[in-house]
């Protein structure tokens, strides 16, 4: 029984001491895992220190940046003021001064300006007839009239137009029914003789069209007639011309030709300047055909003159070029003064260009040049001239000095022989030109040297004057009976070679040598082509025309337009030379015929 009883207590002791050791070890596990998520949670938060660190450091810089920016805001905010502030006290000073020169002169003053002064001046703005806003809309008003040209009442002629063939079957629609679609108002410009047969005059007629329609009996589709290029026009092709040949031929602006045209029939015509130029680009197609195949027959001459010029356009300077020959002109717009400006007129062109010394022309090595050699002989006769008027201010400077000279030894002379000083005259006494020295001995070196140039320029000029007088250099002479390339270079490089030897003073004089060294192939190629001639005048001389258009206009605004008005002035200017009527040729391109430029120029009436 007590063996029991201590066994009992013994298990009761070691379950006691297995319960405590389990316990002890539990909480010893949860003591490490606490200490884990303490060190854990430890590193958190001083990670989000250091951010919290850095975050307050960029806010303080930005707040350093914010007031050293709001310091400088306050420092031109005081500047600002006090510019006003002076301003303010400038105005005030100006006011009361004003004020007072007002008082001053109130006796001088008008009625107007005195009241003025008692009442003060009212508010710039009054009150007009639109009392209400106005809306940014732009445009009429919805429901507003119409701006466009008023319909004809008056109708001098009435035509019927019927369709005749079926442009999808090709076969009469004569006998078939018509029924009427819609009536239009053409107004026309015609030519009429006198009643004397004796002058053209010119009358505008309201023509109204009736269109009507066919169904065709095969296709079943409704056939209209064919109107060309005038099927909604309101103008005629005979007004459309007269207006276009005004423009081309006599240079008139839009507004100067629209008040003669209603000065002439009266206020009644009603034209804008809008349609004028939509006609421009409404017959782009026709124009161009016919100044491509201009282009085709300028490829196909022996020689060609080249020049060009300046074209303003919106405010800045495009170019003008012009390729002619004695039969045709052809002028051309660019961007730019290079030789790509001509190059797709040149591609193809196996003559002669006959151009000035420019050097773009140098980059068509495949053709032969000739130079222009009266643009030489100008330059040298600008040389003479300027040598000559200075030797005249020369020679009056010398004048002068020798007679202040002279007085001044009359005087001397006079008071020596009386004894007495010179007795004073009336009059302011001449002013003294005497010349030093060193200065009368530098003008009369440069009066020599000028002489000797103008003997060496001289002798440079008449031999390039000999192509435009009755010599054997001359261009209108037969080809056999002109001296030969070769000779005359070799003449030309005696000349240059003798000039050299006697010494070049003139820097002028030196650069036309070195010029006429440089040039020395293409200066007498016209020597070995009839009637080509050494001058390029003939290019310049069709230039004018355009001149004449740029003075008018001054300034070109739109770069389409101008390129089709100097389409228009290339088929003038070759109808021009040619003898031939624009008026016709435009008139064969608008009705849509075909026109074969060759035919139209060259063939034989």
């Amino acid at each position: 029984m007590t063996f029991w009883l201590w066994f009992l207590v013994f298990v009761i002791i070691i379950s006691i001491l297995l319960f405590i050791w389990k316990r002890a070890k539990n909480f010893q596990q949860v003591l490490l895992q606490t200490k884990e998520e303490l060190h854990t949670k430890n590193a958190e938060l001083h990670t989000k220190l250091l951010k919290r660190d850095d975050e307050l450091q960029i806010q303080e810089k930005t707040i350093n940046l914010q007031q050293i920016a709001f310091k400088k805001l306050k420092t031109e905010k005081y500047m600002i003021e006090a510019k006003y502030q002076k301003k303010l006290k400038a105005a005030e000073v100006k006011k009361k001064n004003l004020a007072k020169y007002h008082q001053k002169m109130k006796d001088t003053r008008s009625i107007k300006q005195q009241v003025e002064d008692i009442i003060g001046k009212g508010a710039k703005w009054l009150p007009h007839s639109c009392q209400e806003p106005r809306s940014h809309r732009s445009g009429k008003p919805k429901g507003a009239k119409g701006g466009g040209r008023k319909r004809p009442e008056k109708i001098h002629q009435t035509i019927d137009l019927f369709p005749q063939f079926c442009p999808g079957c090709d076969i009469s629609l004569e006998e078939v029914k018509a029924y009427l679609v819609y009536d239009k108002i053409l107004t026309e410009l015609f030519r009429d003789r006198d009643e004397v047969d004796c002058f053209d005059t010119l009358r505008i007629r309201n023509i109204k069209q009736n269109i009507h329609r066919r169904k065709c009996p095969n296709c079943q589709c409704w056939v209209l007639p064919d109107q060309g290029l005038f099927k909604n026009a309101r103008f005629g092709v005979g007004l459309i011309i007269y207006v276009i040949t005004k423009r081309i031929r006599l240079s008139m602006t839009y507004e100067y030709i629209l008040e003669d045209m209603e000065e002439q029939f009266g206020n009644e015509f009603s034209l804008s300047v809008t349609s004028i130029i939509n006609w421009f680009y409404r017959f782009e197609d026709q124009i161009r055909d016919i100044y491509e195949q201009l282009e085709e027959l300028i490829k196909q001459e022996a020689f060609a003159h080249i020049d060009e010029t300046g074209l303003p356009m919106q405010g800045k300077n495009w170019w003008l070029w012009t390729v002619c020959t004695a039969n045709l002109v052809l002028y051309k717009q660019s961007h730019t003064r290079g030789h790509t400006a001509i190059t797709d007129i040149m591609d193809g062109f196996k003559g002669t260009i006959v151009a000035d010394f420019f050097s773009a022309y140098e980059k068509f090595d495949d053709n032969e040049h000739q130079k222009c050699l009266a643009h030489l002989l100008s330059a040298i006769i600008e040389l003479i001239v300027g040598l000559q008027k200075e030797n005249e201010r020369i020679e009056r400077k010398i004048q002068k000095h020798e007679d202040s000279i002279q007085r001044e030894d009359t005087a001397t002379t006079a008071a020596a022989t009386d004894g007495t000083s010179c007795k004073k005259t009336r009059g302011r006494k001449p002013k003294s030109v005497k010349l030093k020295p060193e200065q009368l001995n530098i003008i009369k070196d440069r009066y020599t040297a000028n002489l000797k140039t103008l003997v060496q320029a001289s002798d440079l000029g008449a031999f390039f004057r000999a192509p435009f007088q009755d010599t054997c250099y001359a261009w209108k002479r037969p080809p056999d009976k002109r001296i030969s390339i070769e000779d005359a270079q070799g003449i030309l490089t005696g000349l240059i070679a003798s000039i050299r030897n006697e010494g070049v003073t003139e820097d002028t004089l030196d650069r036309l040598l070195n010029r006429c060294e440089k040039y020395m192939p293409s200066l007498f190629t016209y020597l070995q082509c009839e009637g080509m001639p050494p001058d390029n005048n003939l290019a310049e001389r069709d230039l004018r025309k355009f001149t004449k258009q740029r003075k008018v206009s001054n300034d070109f605004k739109s770069v389409i337009v101008t390129k089709h008005l100097i389409e228009y002035l290339s088929l003038y200017m070759t109808c021009h030379v040619n003898g031939r009527d624009f008026h016709l040729l435009l008139e064969d391109l608008l009705n849509g015929n075909t026109v074969d430029l060759r035919e139209f120029l060259f063939a034989v009436a």
